[in-house]
């Protein structure tokens, strides 16, 4: 029997998928894979498909080969690197930019390398070890890197032909084929891409409505939600909720859930991953695991599952937060017993492990280290007991929301009680019903 101690809904709720195959609205847009996650994913993302601020040459000194010209970029596709002569992992990258130098040579590519900032020493030696032809510099001051956002060796950038940013820490391994993608485009195709690429959006969005119905979607995606007027709060104190057994302690906890149940005050809008669901209408479907904690991440495919299963009715979100020293409890809140850490200590650790969940778990839902609060939910001294059995590989804890952001179901993510839950509130909820009905609405015109 496993005793957990949870502080009542105060829990860091997360999204996820750094490195993951980012979507794509071009049809011949190529599957690559991209770096960072999170914030620092959004700041990348955000430059895409501007114009490179080309003052940021002016930072670079040393050349080794021949500086490029503002107008010898012109009209060309232009690959930068980031490297280190002192950092091996960052030589694979350079010996690949290289090959494509060679391959691309008369189809108008340009490839440079960036050198750190730290250590340059022994850079033009590394580079002709390595049988680097292509211009390499120094950026002494830092400021190129600061300019592109770089926080790693190597970062790999790619300029297209309009001059535009294009693709932003694109991996290594992606290389070859964003650099083919773009040497293959026109100036002109280049210029209109932006455009073009809502064009498909807008095109591919309207084509989802006239083939398949709200249901069909894709394993890994969310169902499309349709504009529809969402519940007033008399819809959902006149709806008949059910009353959620689950394996807890005491019925205290599921009296406070069936009565008054806890609201999220709350909603994080930065550091999703992979972006900020849609949860308009839908269920949320929380679980929180310590990503430290191996056996907790072992509910991600189950949830992977559930995902694909209900991603019509339900947003499913991994929560996470940070075992204390008297329990499990989150440690943005003074009153647990999580520990001297604080929220903002806690939630810059649970970034630095999303990485690392998305590349060995492979989650297909939503990822986010911000802390949810949930108002008036002070059962005993703000914290949650439960009792349940099982080993260790199956410890978990979940909760159910409905669409009015409240409290449904709180168990063990592992119970199949979960799904039962799940689909008890679907049927019920107002919130959902309004969304399908709107959905169908969509579908007959």
């Amino acid at each position: 029997m496993n005793r957990v101690a949870v502080l009542g809904v105060c829990a860091c709720v997360a999204a996820g998928m750094l490195g993951a195959v980012r979507a794509v609205a071009a049809a011949d847009e190529p599957a690559l894979r991209f770096r960072g996650a999170g914030s620092t994913r959004a700041a990348l993302d955000a430059m895409q498909l501007k114009p490179f601020d080309q003052s940021l040459w002016s930072n670079l000194t040393n050349w080794r080969g021949t500086e490029p010209k503002g107008e010898e970029m012109t009209g060309k596709v232009v690959l930068i690197v980031t490297w280190a002569n002192w950092y091996k992992v960052s030589h694979a990258a350079m010996k690949t930019a290289q090959s494509l130098g060679e391959q691309y040579a008369g189809r108008g590519l340009v490839v440079v390398g960036v050198h750190n900032p730290v250590k340059p020493e022994g850079a033009a030696e590394k580079a002709a070890e390595l049988g680097i032809t292509f211009p390499i510099a120094e950026d002494k001051s830092g400021k190129f890197r600061a300019g592109v956002k770089a926080d790693q060796d190597p970062n790999v950038y790619l300029i297209d032909r309009a001059g535009n940013l294009r693709y932003a820490q694109v991996s290594t391994s992606s290389m070859p084929e964003a650099v083919a993608h773009l040497v293959a485009e026109t100036v002109e195709e280049a210029i209109d891409y932006p455009k073009g690429l809502e064009r498909r959006r807008l095109a591919q969005d309207a084509a989802k409505w006239r083939t398949r119905d709200a249901g069909g979607i894709r394993p890994g995606f969310e169902a499309p939600t349709v504009s529809f007027v969402e519940p007033d709060e008399e819809a959902y104190a006149r709806t008949k909720w059910p009353y959620m057994v689950g394996k807890i302690e005491t019925d205290t906890i599921l009296e406070k859930i069936k009565n008054d149940p806890p609201k999220i005050q709350n909603w994080p809008e930065e550091d999703w991953v992979p972006r900020a669901p849609n949860k308009s209408g839908k269920i949320l479907v929380v679980y929180f695991v310590d990503p430290k904690e191996v056996e907790m991440l072992n509910v991600i495919p189950a949830m992977n599952r559930l995902h694909d299963k209900y991603h019509r009715d339900a947003v499913v979100v991994c929560s996470l937060f940070k075992f204390g020293a008297g329990g499990l409890g989150n440690a943005g809140n003074n009153n647990n017993n999580s520990g001297t850490e604080g929220e903002d200590k806690v939630k810059t650790r649970n970034k630095d492990l999303i990485p690392s969940i998305v590349r060995t778990r492979n989650p297909n839902h939503y990822i986010n280290p911000s802390v949810l609060q949930a108002e008036n939910f002070d059962v005993n001294n703000g914290n949650l007991n439960f009792l349940w059995s099982g080993s260790r590989e199956e410890f978990g804890i979940a909760i159910l929301m409905s669409t009015d952001m409240k409290m449904r179901w709180f168990g063990n993510s592992h119970d199949p009680l979960l799904t039962v839950a799940l689909d008890k509130l679907i049927a019920a909820d107002p919130g959902v019903q309004a969304r399908r009905k709107a959905e169908a609405a969509q579908l007959r015109r």
